[in-house]
């Protein structure tokens, strides 16, 4: 990563109910050359057999296109030791950006429609990229807050068909399965690009409208300006 080593790294921790919890107080210590993020048990606080924390934190990504990390091993220290075990790292999803549910089943390839809990909620709008199963679909158009239009088995992915109740997740713009592995960077790219007119008339005046997705943040003066031609 870009991060420089920082021992009071912003942190944040949940329950298995997603309610903030203070296990590991509010910041740990990271360390850049070594990849190595150390959480320490705050004062009065007891991280007991059997309860499920989920820790977060934020770093930055290098700039160039990198491979995920090969090992990422969880270890202990101090009266009770454990490990180092090895971490699941996410290899089966993309990076999740919202999430909602199917209220009805997907059927396989022919089926175009799909009915969620709630497309805002998991901010789906028309072009996002979601993954159901391993199954990624691009949506074309969204009815209400329930109504989902799709195109099916993107990315080389095969168009299955899946149970109402089946999690639907909101990838990161051009993200893919297997891109929540830890540390992966993809290269700098156009994740939609489309081109089409209003008119083919001879003499009309014609509307040309160019859709595009970056995945990477366009602002000046990194990108002052993006140029359409043939």
């Amino acid at each position: 990563t870009q991060t420089a080593d920082n021992g009071a790294l912003a942190i944040a921790a949940e329950d298995a109910s997603g309610a903030g919890v203070a296990t590991f107080g509010a910041t740990a210590a990271w360390t850049r050359s070594t990849g190595t993020l150390v959480l320490t048990v705050d004062a009065g606080e007891t991280l007991a057999a059997g309860e499920l924390v989920k820790v977060s934190f934020s770093v930055q990504n290098a700039a160039v296109k990198s491979s995920p990390a090969a090992v990422v091993q969880l270890q202990t220290s101090g009266g009770h030791t454990i490990g180092p075990q090895r971490m699941a790292a996410q290899l089966s999803v993309g990076p999740v950006a919202g999430s909602t549910l199917l209220t009805a089943d997907l059927p396989e390839c022919h089926a175009t429609t799909a009915d969620v809990q709630s497309a805002s909620g998991a901010g789906i709008v028309a072009g996002s990229t979601l993954q159901v199963g391993t199954e990624l679909v691009e949506v074309t158009a969204v009815q209400g807050d329930t109504g989902l239009s799709l195109k099916r088995g993107q990315g080389a992915t095969a168009a299955v068909s899946h149970a109402a109740g089946a999690s639907v997740f909101r990838l990161t713009p051009g993200g893919g399965v297997g891109e929540a592995a830890p540390l992966i960077v993809q290269v700098r790219k156009w994740v939609m690009l489309r081109v089409g007119q209003s008119t083919p008339v001879p003499g009309a005046v014609n509307s040309i409208t160019v859709t595009i997705i970056s995945n990477v943040d366009l602002d000046r003066p990194q990108v002052s300006k993006v140029t359409v031609g043939g």
